[in-house]
């Protein structure tokens, strides 16, 4: 079948522009209306997005509250152990002499001759007992009365027999703590 088209040749150059103008503007439209449905499907993911990163971010928060009490927990037991410890400390030194003081004077008030062996120390007695070598026997008479003047120690006591020989004393003193 033949169409015979007798329209003059600008109404059919008007008809075939009407034709592209109709379908560039359908083309238009459906692409307005997919650049709506898209703007409305990124701006709804934009809102779920965003409610999800605030609640992250309150997780978060409630993770590093719950984190920094767990730790502060944690700092406080240690502090109360560690007080603890200290007070135990405390009263284990309030009780037991101070050995460390009575070592060190009685190595300060030596003089020149006079070389420690041995010192026995009963914490119960507050017994010293003191045992070395003497070069000569005023070394030795010397270090007794240098102890007996020391209000740290009494009833200080070095056996006579030791006291006959005039050099190279071996000799042992016992005393008492004064405090």
């Amino acid at each position: 079948m033949f169409t015979l088209n007798l329209l003059p040749a600008a109404k059919k150059q008007e008809t075939i522009f009407e034709k592209y103008r109709r379908l560039a503007i359908f083309v238009a439209s459906i692409l307005f209306v997919y650049l709506i449905i898209f703007g409305i499907l990124l701006t709804s993911i934009y809102f779920f997005l965003n409610i999800q990163l605030e609640g992250l971010h309150r997780l978060i928060e409630a993770e590093n509250l719950t984190v920094t009490a767990v730790k502060s927990r944690e700092l406080e037991s240690n502090v109360r152990q560690v007080r603890q410890k200290l007070e135990t400390l405390t009263r284990l030194q309030e009780q037991n002499l101070p050995m460390a003081g009575v070592l060190e004077s009685l190595t300060n008030s030596a003089p020149e001759g006079i070389h420690f062996k041995s010192v026995s120390i009963k914490k119960d007695a507050k017994q010293v007992s003191l045992s070395g070598r003497a070069d000569k026997r005023a070394d030795l008479l010397n270090f007794k009365d240098i102890l007996e003047r020391n209000s740290d120690f009494v009833e200080v006591s070095v056996p006579i027999g030791i006291l006959l020989k005039q050099q190279d004393i071996d000799f042992n003193i016992n005393f008492k703590l004064a405090r």
